[in-house]
């Protein structure tokens, strides 16, 4: 006769404190709000636990500092890099660099990143953060667009890609500083095709 064993009783694991995802979003919300409106400098743990509405040990929980909030709600808050890849290399980078001018200019996450350039020379994670994070993988999404139309005789051969981007993505920019008005999806779409234009009957070198 076999035996009747007792039945197993599951063992309750131990677990630590889970943690509010809603807080940490308003958190992370108000971080990169309060960097774009007052800059790094003038950005503190208080002003960002009032606007999340939560109380400061609730940020201090989860970062140590200001500057690891900081990079961390630039990185996470950012719009995700496109993968809307079609046939037309031209209409790809038209898409992709009309979507990137307009976060880097209108988007609260564009403000922030603008805001935070300005200290990358003071601390040197925040600066390998920002460009490994967030420029490298936007930069390499329009790189390889390039890439493909010069592969398929769009472009000139010799076309000097990372200075097409820098053309495409600073000009704009370089309007909204001055200026301080967002730029439009037709203004980034005219400087692509001026760039395009002339990378496509001759060579754009340095």
């Amino acid at each position: 006769m076999t035996p009747i064993l007792p039945e197993a009783v599951p063992v309750a694991r131990r677990r630590g404190r889970p943690r509010d995802a809603q807080a940490e979003q308003a958190i992370l919300t108000a971080t990169v709000d309060l960097l774009g409106e007052v800059g790094f400098a003038t950005l503190s743990i208080e002003a960002v636990a009032a606007r999340a509405g939560v109380a400061r040990p609730t940020v201090y929980r989860r970062w140590p500092s200001k500057l690891e909030l900081v990079i961390d709600a630039v990185i996470r808050m950012a719009p995700p890099v496109s993968s809307d890849i079609t046939d037309d290399p031209r209409a790809d980078l038209l898409h992709l660099v009309s979507r990137l001018v307009a976060d880097m200019t209108s988007a609260p996450v564009g403000r922030a990143i603008l805001a935070l350039t300005g200290e990358a020379d003071k601390h040197a994670d925040l600066a390998r953060r920002l460009a490994d994070d967030y420029l490298a993988p936007r930069r390499a999404a329009l790189a390889e667009v390039l890439r493909r139309a010069v592969g398929s005789g769009e472009l000139n051969p010799d076309v000097d890609i990372d200075l097409m981007l820098d053309l495409v993505l600073g000009a704009p920019t370089y309007r909204w500083l001055t200026t301080g008005r967002p730029v439009d999806s037709r203004s980034a779409r005219a400087v692509v095709e001026a760039v395009w234009e002339m990378a496509r009957v001759g060579p754009i070198a340095r």
